[in-house]
């Protein structure tokens, strides 16, 4: 205790010691340069001024050293002005430099001979080239946010046009250098504004959005940030909010789309749907200025965000003939089977459930109301139809600046940000269906959220510089508040799980959550002769609350192999319908309600400690982090600048405020078999998983005290004479820049509250199922009705674990993870406005977070697999001998025992020797699948057990055999690298441009969004398996943004002295962002599992990965959009029993192997295209006054971007599995985040400048 007191009382020591420039959300930056003579000789002693340009803010004037060198620190973004005088020279002026957030800024000056009275003013602004910092970023400037044309008006979206940024989707699907999206940080004026919550699987969420008309500039660090930076994520997104200036500018204006403007999505035209309905409205005003010049400035923005919404949707529902109870498959009888005759006539249940009879027939009733066309099975049909809403935004914005003299500043930043919708399509929670009882089962979101950001700046000395900064961001979401348990009683008072067609209730319960943040910044900047150091620290607390509403029970209505009527499902009453058993069983449940499962959720009351089904779970929870550095740019010489620095981050556990948790251990993981003990049947050792109470004084991992962040790079300037001058140009006209760095990842609020929440405590979930014994067999729900349920007492701790419940534990030395980044660049000043570079970067995380599945199937050590395959055999000489399709011993030459079938069976001559389930698992070499079975189900395992078998034969927690045991530790690594070209033009002659190319290979461990979120380990006796591609590795790609101001009207290349003609020819632009890509990369899977209860991946037959990859085509026939040669497609079916035939040639195939896995292979998707392009009319009525009209043409040129999956989806796969495979009904298009219906919009806008 006297050891934790004596590093808490250093630490406090230090944050009162360690003040620091642009701390790690900093906003800030430095102006910096050398002053020289005619002759190249440094000037010592020189007045350097900078000013505001915009507020008038003018800071105290700093000195040049013995070098000639000066530093101003710690500048707000802005326009500059800054002037330098010496005795014996004139007065230089240099205006129009801009400085940006975090990315300092350089102006070097040749001073004339004359007059200290006499000015010159020097054109140019600062130097293009970045000679200062390694830092790879790129900012966005205020006129490019406002006025390059995009999907949305929310100003992150604009990172998907620079170079780093892979989006294999939507926006929100983007990674910067292949980083998980834990490894984001995206501040708003210093403060981070991202969901907390969401941080680690939505990373780029904000709660506060970053309106283009609000927004002064985004800076995006994408690698080796400095020691200042590395705190809370490797890839920094830095907005920063206009501010006002000593004369009043704003604008009014108006966006507008319209349906009738647009094109229709490519899937809605060939099957002759209507258009999605667009008719979005965003308008608003902002305005700044003085209240007193260059002492008090505000600036204001506010607009609006209507959306009259009307989406098209499409569900999958039962065909006439399935509704029925008629089943007809290929190959089958043409007539089809009818479930309901063949059991009516064996005795069972033949007729329909009345609930279901009246659901089916609302669901067929509403198909009136859109249209409905068959699919490639005959038991299902697509229904299509338009659900309705709209949308409701308001967002303001307030900004005041005060300059207290030329030593003081302070600012104030307040956002609010209003949600409201009628229908929350985003969730899904719109109608399943458009009339009948499902059409009122709909729902809305709606939040309000802030943030408040204030900052205070000194000026101590002209080398000393301090500002502070505090900053707030929270806001209330609410799900689904609509919410209503009478929208059940027409299905009995309970969730219906159902098969085969979509559920006509679109959701069962409501919550709502938020996630506040607070975070203190203070900085000091200290320059002593060639050194310009920075301290500094950070502290950052992050809260949870999180409230769930009462849900109802869940009833499903489904089959097991305990069933009696189980028996009717063979391919005697199914001829060649082996692989249609299962829907056949399916269907039968589904229309007779024969109930195979229930369950229902309790909720832990926050005050009175006791278990209820009709109060809210509450849970509170909260972490805290801080961080320290020290860092120094020393400025070697003229033309070397090394940077270097270190941080010390220590993030700490999540803590649980309010009590209703429970947690396990470590011995409670791995349960009866004892830790360690992975695939050791009959291990013991351990004991039963406990819980124990989560008090306030629980931490689930120990403070991890040493993580230090180095971070070196520099900046040298080459060139001059010689075969440097040859390569490098002229002095000054290249950089050469290198760096290396670490940087900490905060990772968001849901990995500890699915690890926790999930284990019983603040809920406990209560199950009954057929296979547990807990609910009899032929139960229908019409004579049932919902299960009933025991309540549960209230927890007294510790308590053991039940079979059903899952276990969820920390590691205990879980540790920070962390991203090592560095580049190496060449940077070439092409003009005096443009510049070529050529750079890598690289990074690679460690030690990222994870959470993993323990009870892992095995066939191995418990000698399963060889029995696996001698029942293979059985069956094998039984079909030979006459015997029937089973696998049962009877004794015939060559034949075996099994004994753990026999045992799981119950008896030898069980007829689930002859269980369809259990024959295709034979004929297909499943042995994880037969595993699987075996292991999850309660009679067999109780069955197992009376004969000796030991409980942990299957799986390591045999304890939460029904369930699961999850660990969450430091398991993942990512890899990534590439190659960037980019040209970089600032404004001049009328011309700005940014464009890149980028070649990227991104590889991972985990085919997960998220560095955190579960992914489940193709098996936890290698790791190996999962090295493979990560979802953003996307090769090539190709992105362009720029304004051109054509050169007609005054002050332009071509005007006229006739003033109508030079009003109409005035103002013309033209503006454009471009990307292209390659394919987002799909892991092809078969739904095999050979080893243990996981995919175990495909055979590519008679060709390799690059003929495959070459094969890759989109080609458009009889509506259907196809991406592989048919041939490849066709004799992949037939490999997978899905078409009738033998395959040949080329194909795809399954692992058919027991215990042996497939390959994981990888297929790109097609390429991605897209160009948006306005034309933009400004009209004068004076100098500071005009109206601009653009047309802004989105997807301009309506190309059709095909993808495999859902473009809302980062991470996709492509079933060899399915009657579909091979083909897509994807396109892009972003209908909840972005309004981007797929084909071409057009938008107009419409704006008053003042």
């Amino acid at each position: 205790m006297g050891f934790y007191r004596s590093r808490m009382t250093f630490l406090f020591a230090l944050l009162l010691a360690a003040t620091a420039a642009m701390a790690q959300v900093t906003t800030t930056a430095p102006i910096s340069g050398t002053i020289k003579d005619a002759s190249g000789a440094a000037i010592p002693g020189a007045e350097v001024t900078v000013e505001n340009q915009a507020s008038g803010a003018k800071y105290p004037p700093t000195l040049t050293n013995d070098q000639g060198v000066y530093i101003v620190p710690l500048l707000p973004a802005a326009t500059y002005r800054v002037t330098v005088a010496v005795p014996g020279f004139k007065t230089a002026v240099v205006p129009n430099v801009v400085l940006v957030a975090g990315t300092p800024a350089t102006v070097n000056v040749t001073m004339e001979v004359g007059q200290i009275s006499e000015q010159i003013t020097v054109i140019g602004g600062a130097e293009v080239l970045q000679t200062q910092t390694s830092t790879v970023s790129t900012t966005i400037q205020a006129r490019q946010i406002t006025e390059l044309p995009f999907v949305s008006r929310d100003a992150l979206d604009l990172i998907l046009f620079l170079p780093g940024t892979s989006t294999p989707g939507r926006p929100r699907t983007s990674s910067i250098q292949g980083l998980p999206k834990g490894s984001v940080n995206i501040t708003m004026d210093g403060v981070n504004t991202q969901d907390q919550t969401l941080k680690s699987s939505d990373g780029f969420f904000t709660y506060i959005r970053p309106r283009i008309d609000a927004m002064d500039e985004m800076t995006v660090s994408t690698n080796n940030p400095g020691a200042e930076s590395s705190g809370e994520g490797a890839a920094q997104i830095k907005f920063v909010t206009r501010s006002g200036s000593n004369e009043y500018r704003g604008s009014v204006y108006e966006y507008f789309r319209n349906t009738a403007l647009n094109a229709n999505y490519y899937f809605n035209n060939i099957a002759n749907r209507p258009r999605d309905n667009q008719q979005l409205n965003q308008y608003g005003a902002r305005v700044g200025g003085p209240i007193i010049k260059n002492k008090l400035l505000f600036f204001a923005n506010y607009e609006e965000y209507r959306l009259p919404e009307s989406y098209s949707r499409q569900r999958t529902i039962l065909s006439p003939d399935a509704e029925k109870g008629i089943l007809k498959y290929p190959g089958g009888p043409a007539e089809g089977v009818n479930v309901l005759s063949l059991a009516a006539q064996n005795g069972f249940v033949g007729t329909i459930d009345p609930i279901i009879s009246t659901m089916l027939s609302e669901i067929r009733e509403s198909t009136k109301l859109g249209f409905v066309e068959n699919l490639a099975n005959p038991w299902n049909q697509r229904f299509t139809f338009t659900n309705k809403g709209g949308q409701t935004r308001r967002f303001p914005t307030v900004r005041f600046d005060w300059n207290i003299g030329d030593k003081h500043h302070i600012e104030e930043i307040w956002n609010f940000n209003d949600f409201a919708s009628k229908t929350d399509f985003l969730n899904g929670v719109d109608p399943r269906y458009p009339s009948g009882n499902s059409a009122k089962i709909f729902a809305s979101q709606a939040s309000d959220r802030w943030s408040n950001v204030m900052a205070y700046r000194t000026t101590i000395t002209p080398r000393i510089v301090n500002e502070v900064r505090f900053g707030m961001v929270g806001g209330t979401v609410v799900f689904f508040p609509e919410f209503s348990q009478s929208w059940f009683q027409p299905y009995g008072g309970a969730y219906l799980g159902l098969q085969l067609y979509d559920n006509p209730a679109a959701l069962n319960g409501n919550q709502r959550r938020n996630a506040p943040t607070y975070q203190l910044t203070d900085s000091l900047h200290w320059t002593r002769g060639n050194h310009n150091w920075n301290f500094g620290f950070s502290l950052t607390q992050v809260g949870y609350w999180g409230e769930n509403f009462y849900t109802l029970p869940t009833v499903n209505f489904g089959f097991s192999t305990l069933q009696p009527v189980n028996t009717i499902f063979n391919t005697t009453n199914f001829p060649n319908g082996t692989n249609y058993l299962g829907t056949a069983r399916n269907l039968y449940a589904v229309l007779t309600g024969l109930v195979n499962s229930a369950t229902r959720t309790s909720y832990l009351g926050e005050k009175s400690k006791k278990y209820t089904f009709d109060e809210t779970s509450v849970a509170r929870n909260r972490q805290r982090e801080f961080g320290i550095f020290i860092q120094d740019s020393w400025k070697m010489s003229r033309n070397f600048t090394l940077n270097y620095g270190a941080r010390w981050e220590v993030q700490f556990p999540f803590v649980h405020l309010n009590e209703v948790y429970s947690y396990t251990d470590i011995n409670g993981l791995f349960g009866s078999s004892g830790v360690g003990n992975l695939f050791k049947p009959g291990a013991t050792g351990g004991s039963v998983p406990q819980y124990w109470l989560a008090t306030k004084d629980y931490r689930p991992y120990k403070t991890d005290w040493n993580n230090i962040a180095p971070a070196v790079g520099f900046a040298w300037t080459p060139g001059g004479s010689g075969w440097m001058g040859k390569v490098f140009g002229e002095a000054g006209k290249s950089v050469v820049r290198a760096g290396y760095s670490i940087a900490f990842n905060r990772e968001g609020f849901s990995n500890y509250t699915a690890m926790l929440g999930s284990n019983p405590g603040l809920t406990k979930g209560l199950s009954l199922s057929v296979d547990a014994g807990t609910l009899p067999t032929a139960q229908y729900y019409r004579s049932s009705g919902v299960p009933s349920f025991t309540l549960p007492d209230a927890p007294t701790y510790p308590f053991a674990a039940r079979n059903i419940d899952s276990v969820n534990g920390f590691s205990p030395d879980l540790k920070m993870g962390y991203i090592q980044s560095w580049n190496l660049s060449v940077q070439r000043e092409i003009t005096r406005d443009t510049t070529l570079e050529f750079r890598y970067v690289a990074n690679r995380g460690i030690k990222l977070w994870r959470q993993l599945r323990l009870n892992e199937r095995n066939i191995f050590e418990n000698g399963f697999l060889d029995e696996f395959q001698l029942a293979q055999k059985n069956r094998e000489i039984n079909v030979a001998n006459g015997k029937g399709n089973n696998f049962r011993n009877n004794g015939l030459p060559g034949q075996a025992a099994l004994p753990i079938y026999e045992a799981s069976f119950g008896s030898p001559t069980s007829s689930l020797f002859a269980n369809s389930t259990f024959l295709t698992q034979l004929e297909q070499g499943l042995a994880g699948a037969a595993a699987n079975s075996l292991a999850g189900n309660s009679t067999y395992h109780s069955n197992r057990l009376k004969v000796g078998y030991p409980a942990n034969l299957f799986v390591v927690n045999p304890d939460v055999l029904f369930s699961n045991s999850y660990w969450f530790g430091n398991g993942r690594m990512t890899k990534y690298d590439a190659g960037v070209i980019e040209v970089r033009r600032r404004m001049s002659r009328g011309l700005l441009v940014q464009g890149s190319y980028e070649w990227a290979k991104a590889s991972d461990d985990a085919f997960a969004s998220s560095s955190s979120s579960y992914s489940v380990r193709r098996t936890l006796r290698s790791t190996a398996l999962d090295r493979g591609r990560s979802p953003w590795d996307i090769r090539h790609s190709f992105k362009a943004a720029w304004i051109y101001e054509m050169p007609f009207g005054p002050g332009r290349g071509w005007s006229s002295t006739h003033g109508f003609i030079n009003k109409l020819v005035e103002g013309w632009e033209f503006h454009g962002t471009a990307r292209m890509n390659t394919g987002r990369p799909t892991l092809l899977t078969s739904g095999r599992a050979t080893v243990n209860e996981n995919d175990a991946g495909v055979r590519l037959r008679n060709m390799d990965l690059g003929m495959l990859a070459d094969m890759g085509e989109t080609r458009k026939e009889n509506g259907k959009v196809y991406l592989l040669p048919q041939s490849v497609i066709d004799n992949t079916l037939r490999a997978m029993g899905l078409l009738t035939g033998t395959p040949e040639g080329k194909y795809i195939g399954p692992p058919t192997e027991p215990g042996k896995w497939g390959g994981f292979v990888f297929v790109d998707g097609p390429p991605f295209a897209r160009a948006d392009l306005s034309i933009v009319k400004r009209t004068f009525i004076r100098e500071t006054m005009n109206v601009e009209f653009r047309a802004e043409f989105l997807n301009a040129f309506n190309n059709i971007n095909f993808m495999i999956g859902s473009p809302a989806s980062d991470v996709t796969t492509f079933g060899i599995n399915s009657n579909l495979f091979g083909q897509t009904s994807n396109a892009y298009q972003d209908l909840s985040t972005t309004n981007d219906p797929g084909g071409r919009m057009i938008q107009f806008v419409l704006r008053f400048n003042f």
